[in-house]
């Protein structure tokens, strides 16, 4: 049976319009899927930062820059990490020393200053690739306002552990585990300064208070948000703010690495905001070595998906002991991206002949990008 916890007391609010954000700095052809999916299932229009390798934001101005000592092993970044932790200008490995601040700003600046954003409205914010949309999303505001009993606040995707850097073999992994951190469980509780390798514990105890455990997979990732935008805002403040004073820390010691990605800067941020984790995967599907095979119809983690998979255009259910449902996002990260394309192959060909005139709509330069222009496919 479902545990369903109290949550954060936070305003009562109704959703409004249902933003669809991604970031992508590279022109890969993954995003078409991704944008043709929202663009026929949804009736909406995927937004897109850092669109093929933007340096400003979408008013003129420019993430700000610091200065960064060398320090011998800092800047090898883990596969896959680099685009979420650098300027798109940069390409790592990295010799010299200056580094934009994360692609955490891209976000962070959207939300802030978007002219386009009501704090009623909802931000759906998901990986640009490595994911199949195989439902209407329209109703992700309801699903939010639901699991969060009405009030305002955050629904972050799930995963099976509470990031794999914790436990990471090398100097970055050596580092977080001989750190400690600032962990406040709930509003009125104390903080607690919790040693690296007991973080996962505490990210276990806070997931298990304020969501509702009925699915494969329990910790916050960073791969999937939902969230009204005052709550979204005020959110990016604290991560920003986190992200902030680790840079402050890497300028000062040449000791302290930059943190990789923005998982950490996600899971540390402060607890008055009302954050649940989507654990029954009602949004976010993220496959992962808890998913065993039966978990979802038409997939399992060997072979990816089936021929059956969304045929005709149905959706795969997500069954766990006793429940079904579907969830909207099937997400494919790190060891499991070489099936996703079992599954987007029969979803692409499924909305090809479907909803004509497919487009993204790039944020940065304020202009349209037609599907086809990026995937000869959809031509």
């Amino acid at each position: 049976m479902a545990f369903r916890p109290h949550v954060i007391p936070s305003e009562a609010f109704t959703p409004r319009k249902v933003h669809y954000l991604t970031l992508a700095d590279l022109p890969r052809q993954d995003i078409c899927l991704t944008a043709s999916s929202i663009f026929t299932l949804s009736n909406g229009e995927l937004e897109v930062l850092a669109w093929n390798h933007s340096t400003t934001f979408f008013d003129g101005t420019s993430p700000t820059k610091v200065e960064v000592p060398p320090r011998e092993g800092r800047d090898t970044f883990r596969a896959g990490q680099a685009k979420k932790v650098l300027h798109p200008s940069i390409v790592p490995p990295i010799s010299s020393r200056t580094l934009a601040r994360l692609q955490i700003d891209w976000i962070a600046h959207y939300i802030a200053h978007h002219p386009n954003l009501h704090e009623d409205d909802i931000v759906m914010y998901t990986d640009a690739w490595d994911v199949t949309i195989q439902s209407n999303m329209s109703s992700v505001g309801s699903v939010l306002h639901r699991l969060t009993n009405g009030r305002r606040g955050l629904l972050f995707n799930s995963e099976p552990c509470c990031g794999d850097s914790f436990g990471l073999p090398g100097p970055y992994g050596d580092y977080l585990r001989s750190t400690s951190f600032d962990v406040q469980l709930s509003p009125h509780e104390p903080t607690q300064r919790v040693p690296g390798p007991h973080i996962c514990r505490q990210m276990l105890i806070k997931s298990s208070m304020y969501s509702e455990m009925g699915g494969p997979n329990w910790s916050l990732g960073s791969g999937g948000i939902v969230g009204d935008v005052k709550t979204f805002r005020e959110f990016m403040l604290k991560v920003v703010h986190i992200t902030n004073e680790q840079v402050a820390r890497a300028v000062a010691n040449p000791l302290v690495p930059l943190y990789e990605g923005d998982q950490i800067s996600f899971q540390l941020a402060y607890p008055e905001i009302n954050v649940i984790v989507d654990t029954r995967s009602e949004v976010f599907m993220v496959s992962s070595y808890l998913t065993t095979n039966g978990t979802v119809e038409h997939y399992d983690n060997v072979r990816g998906c089936d021929p059956d998979y969304f045929k005709d255009g149905v959706p795969s259910k997500l069954v766990w002991y006793g429940q079904q449902h579907v969830p909207m996002i099937l997400h494919f990260p790190g060891g499991y991206k070489k099936l996703w394309a079992s599954c987007a192959d029969p979803m692409a060909e499924y909305l090809k002949p479907r909803s004509p005139g497919k487009h993204m709509w790039d944020v940065d330069r304020n202009i349209r990008v037609p599907i086809h222009s990026v995937c000869d496919y959809y031509a």
